[in-house]
């Protein structure tokens, strides 16, 4: 490494959106005038009026692209070792407008059929291309033609994943019978989250081939930030003594079948604090 949507988990997304000011990793909407912490669109940073909320936006103008890819290799908090930030999930959302989007003849096409694609690049030796490793997750599709600005939401699983989560695919080898894509061996989703050397959404799918097409589309209000804390430890959709039971072994060295981080306080520590920060919650108080 340089020195510098497990599936899409909506709910966890959506919930960020009222603590996020609090916990906040990465944030950038584009209205001030500057380097934009890194952000580029397809190389450039190309700045336009009317943005979300009638602010302004990043994006590209109507020209001819394969596809369109907002990418950072400079902000220090979105690269490096992610699992850095703690906690289980790492929540990313951005907002998407996709104003025209026509073939090399100039025919409309459907923007929704070509999904955004969250990409982790470990770049490896800079002077080598051919070492670069990722890992992706592909989203929803981008917004149709004239639709008004659309937010898209990703989740990085953090914590105990070291094998592909659910959703989730690698590139730097490919498959000698399908011919798709994957990690190499010896790589790992664990080891590229935790050597990113670049972050990108793009709709440039890893394994698909593209002609060139005609696009004027922009992005706005990036938000990265630690998911939201969640008590329901074993899953099944309830807080309750089952939670309490399912941390209580994990930490006496059980099994861990859902790769739930047991330092449910944050405190760098699992233990007896945890079970106990779980019973306040399962009891009604508050999540840590």
């Amino acid at each position: 490494m340089k020195t510098a949507c497990s599936t899409v988990s909506v709910a966890l997304a959506l919930a960020l959106a009222g603590s996020a000011a609090a916990q906040t990793v990465h944030s950038e909407t584009f209205d001030q005038t500057g380097d934009y912490q890194g952000w580029s669109v397809n190389g450039q940073q190309m700045i336009f009026e009317g943005g979300e909320n009638l602010t302004r936006y990043m994006g590209v103008p109507y020209l001819d692209f394969w596809g369109i890819t907002l990418a950072n290799d400079t902000a220090p908090e979105l690269l490096g070792d992610l699992t850095r930030h703690g906690g289980e999930y790492l929540s990313l959302e951005l907002s998407v407008r996709v104003s025209r989007f026509d073939n090399f003849f100039g025919d409309p096409m459907d923007p929704s059929l070509r999904p955004l694609v969250l990409q982790l690049i470990d770049e490896g030796n800079s002077s080598d291309p051919t070492d670069d490793v990722s890992v992706y997750f592909v989203g929803e599709g981008c917004p149709r033609q004239g639709e008004e600005w659309r937010t898209r939401r990703f989740s990085i699983p953090l914590y105990g994943h070291e094998a592909l989560p659910a959703g989730w695919g690698g590139t730097g080898d490919e498959d000698p019978t399908t011919f798709e894509p994957r990690l190499p061996p010896g790589r790992t989703y664990g080891s590229v989250i935790r050597s990113v050397d670049r972050l990108q959404f793009t709709t440039l799918q890893p394994g698909y081939f593209y002609a060139p097409s005609f696009w004027e589309a922009g992005f706005d209000s990036v938000l990265v930030a630690p998911a939201p804390c969640d008590p329901d430890y074993n899953l099944d959709g309830n807080v309750d003594q089952d939670d309490v039971a399912y941390i209580t072994n994990v930490i006496a060295g059980g099994p861990n079948p859902f790769n739930r981080d047991p330092d449910f306080n944050l405190d760098g520590t699992a233990n007896q604090d945890d079970i106990e920060a779980l019973i306040n919650s399962v009891a009604g108080g508050a999540c840590r």
